[in-house]
């Protein structure tokens, strides 16, 4: 997570509740190493929530990260690049974050294996997309 400012605000990896079968490195860029040290999920679930509480919310697909950490957010308290009308596609088919990076802004991002410390990218991307 990062704040308005684009500085790390918090950035763990969470120990998984069960076991993983596949960890899809070359979409995800974990890999069973990055968990050895991984913070309890109800420890991150509680910080993510205090972190949350009260903002408002930008990225892409928020429902995703919502629906793995099992919290949700007042939608009026979200910007997601994913949902926005102005990026959406025929009957409203969301594009992927990659295609509106290049799209409107000409940057190239999760081209193939990707870093999960990363993220701070893909939020500044969904962040400068949503001031288009």
């Amino acid at each position: 997570m990062v704040n308005k400012w684009g500085n790390v605000i918090y950035d763990e990896f969470v120990r998984p509740v069960e076991r993983v079968v596949d960890f899809r490195t070359e979409i995800s860029g974990i890999r069973p190493r990055d968990l050895k040290k991984a913070k309890d999920f109800r420890v991150v679930q509680s910080k993510v929530a205090e972190l949350i509480k009260g903002r408002l919310l930008v990225g892409h697909a928020l429902r995703n990260d919502l629906k793995a950490l099992l919290l949700s957010h007042p939608k009026v308290d979200m910007r997601d690049t994913s949902e926005c009308e102005l990026f959406l596609r025929g009957e409203r088919r969301r594009v992927a974050l990659r295609h509106l990076a290049a799209e409107f802004l000409g940057v190239q991002i999760q081209n193939g294996e990707h870093c999960p410390h990363h993220s701070r990218h893909e939020v500044k991307t969904a962040s400068a997309a949503m001031s288009h």
